[in-house]
């Protein structure tokens, strides 16, 4: 094998990694949107009174966890 054979595959191992990379960013966007997706959803329910005290919601759970343990 001679220089420019390394030398292309220096070259396409470097953009390979930075397809990577890109696939990688993208993704990590695509995550960071779905959260404010459910941030934004959870201040809509919160705007519109559609939630329970946390407090409830471990009663109910812990009811709930009680009812199906007995089965």
């Amino acid at each position: 094998m001679n220089i420019t054979d390394y030398t292309k595959r220096a070259e396409r191992a470097d953009k390979l990694s930075a397809d990577l990379t890109d696939i990688k960013s993208y993704e990590e966007r695509q995550e960071t949107l779905a959260l404010l997706k459910i941030l934004a959803l959870g201040n809509k329910q919160i705007d519109e009174g559609k939630y329970i005290p946390a407090s409830e919601a471990i009663r109910q759970a812990r009811n709930a966890y009680k009812a199906n343990a007995n089965l």
